[in-house]
């Protein structure tokens, strides 16, 4: 079964998606594998094929980022810093080695917000306009850091409109 499953989608509406293996299809090398396959979500919605859907990631590239392009560069992100097999890594560790070999590029980047996104500093307002800003046809997508955990945020293009969150923790969709 894809481990990259994804609920119905409604026009206009968010959908959720979630991973349902493990990074590699292995337990012991899933340890934080989402700060990786996040961004490369996003970059692979951003730059890949248009679906109908206003989509620029399918499930099956879903499933192929999650088994086979993001253990290999976990473990290249962990040697990189010195650390253990099963340690974890920082979110801008991961960007800063995907800028460096390549993967993404900063002219990708339109903006970029830290902080509490919970608080009342506007962090959440300045997300939310940053994602709605384009025009209807843009993709756009968001690697989202909260609470030790990275998902995707992607804004559909073309005629589908409306956002789709990954999740690649495993656990069956809703």
């Amino acid at each position: 079964e894809n481990p990259f499953r994804v609920a119905r989608r409604a026009q206009g509406a968010a959908c959720g998606v979630a991973g349902g293996g493990h990074v590699g299809g292995a337990r012991g090398d899933s340890t934080n594998g989402c700060a990786v396959i996040a961004p490369l979500v996003a970059h692979k919605h951003i730059t890949g094929y248009a679906a109908a859907d206003g989509s620029g990631v399918s499930d099956a590239e879903g499933g192929e980022i999650i088994d086979a392009s993001a253990p290999p560069i976990l473990q290249l992100v962990r040697q990189r810093h010195g650390l253990p097999p099963q340690a974890f890594v920082i979110p801008s560790d991961v960007h800063d080695y995907l800028y460096d070999a390549g993967y993404i590029k900063h002219e990708n980047f339109s903006d970029v917000y830290g902080g509490a996104i919970v608080g009342d500093d506007g962090h959440l307002a300045n997300l939310l306009d940053a994602l709605a800003a384009p025009p209807a046809a843009e993709r756009r997508g968001v690697a989202f850091f909260f609470h030790e955990h990275v998902t995707a945020i992607l804004k559909r293009g073309g005629g589908g409109g409306g956002y789709d969150f990954i999740d690649s923790l495993p656990h069956a969709p809703a």
